[in-house]
């Protein structure tokens, strides 16, 4: 559990990885750097898609920069294959802006969003006389 953690983006090594620090772990720069960030991407969104596969999570929150956000999206998007009835695909992927915190902070608001959807909490309203 020290190599992959849940919460504010990613954590490999006891070291967290967002959008934004990914581009600086990788650099600026040249072609080679730009593929190697090309394919992190797709495997990135690939194996979230697998974890959203498998566990049946239905909601992924991403945060960073749009530049990643786009391909991360689609490659999601490709790879998600858990389907409803009808061939929907049921996993949302919803941004947030404002770095690491606002990732955590967009999760647990999906899931507390997930666990009460499912709940009603009626109202009763008592006269007074």
């Amino acid at each position: 559990l020290e190599d992959i953690g849940i919460g504010v983006g990613l954590v490999i090594r006891n070291q967290l990885i967002h959008g934004r620090s990914i581009r600086h772990l990788l650099g600026p720069g040249d072609s080679e750097k730009s593929e190697s960030m090309d394919q992190f991407i797709e495997d990135l969104g690939h194996s979230l898609a697998l974890v959203a596969n498998v566990t049946g999570i239905d909601e992924i929150v991403l945060g960073g920069g749009e530049e990643i956000l786009e391909p991360l999206e689609s490659s999601i998007a490709l790879h998600a294959t858990r389907q409803g009835l009808d061939g929907k695909n049921y996993i949302s992927i919803s941004r947030v802006s404002g770095g690491g915190d606002a990732v955590a902070s967009g999760a647990a608001y999906a899931a507390l969003k997930f666990l009460f959807s499912s709940l009603s909490f009626p109202l009763y309203l008592s006269e007074t006389s």
